[in-house]
């Protein structure tokens, strides 16, 4: 939700919408105690009898309205989401086959097992690491991908899934699909029949903007 305007004492809202007899195209959220006068909107109508008046109302009402969808979609066309993320081992295993952060420039990104590679394997679009004993962390695991003005994380079909800061997604369930939120993000993979096995832990840092 983006901020357009921030109204006083005395200010109208939603006149547009009661005179085009229209949807709201904004809402109001109060930040301190406030007190209103509700009007209905055939009500405020009925205020504009004259046939000259109210078309010149309403037509000044329009231009506001196209003012403000403008406005609107300036904002929202100003958000860019972030070049990059780091992907980084969050427990003993991953922390020590990762080694240092990973910056992610390129998507999607795919994060797996390389089963019987003997070293963690880094490309631009993938990171691999060398567990053959954990048979539940799969080669082609999950991958993080752009989705909209964000990011998100996608299981690849495995028999585990992946916990995305604590949701559970799998590809042929709902959800598949987990949203990663501006700042840090934990992504976990818990084994299933890998006896003594403890989870597979990583962050993920997304940056509020580059």
């Amino acid at each position: 939700m983006q901020t357009l305007a921030t109204l006083s004492n005395g200010t109208l809202l939603g006149e547009t919408s009661a005179l085009e007899g229209s949807e709201h195209s904004v809402t109001a959220i109060a930040t301190m105690p406030t007190r209103v006068l509700f009007v209905e909107a055939e009500a405020f109508r009925k205020q504009f009898t004259d046939p000259l008046v109210h078309f010149v109302v309403k037509t000044l009402a329009s231009r506001v309205r196209a003012t403000v969808e403008n406005a609107a979609h300036k904002v929202v066309n100003t958000i860019q989401s972030p070049k990059s993320l780091r992907l980084r081992g969050d427990c003993e295993i991953t922390h020590t086959l990762l080694k240092s952060d990973i910056t992610i420039s390129q998507f999607p990104f795919l994060v797996g097992n390389s089963i019987r590679g003997t070293g963690t394997i880094v490309q631009p679009v993938h990171a691999l690491l060398p567990l053959p004993n954990y048979p539940s962390f799969s080669a082609a695991h999950f991958e993080i991908v752009r989705r909209g003005n964000g990011f998100a994380v996608r299981d690849l079909g495995t028999n585990v899934g992946v916990y995305v800061n604590g949701l559970h997604i799998k590809k042929y369930q709902e959800p598949a699909v987990a949203e990663l939120n501006p700042g840090e993000n934990r992504i976990e993979v818990r084994p299933q029949g890998d006896k003594g096995k403890s989870p597979l832990k990583f962050k993920v840092f997304m940056p509020v903007k580059d």
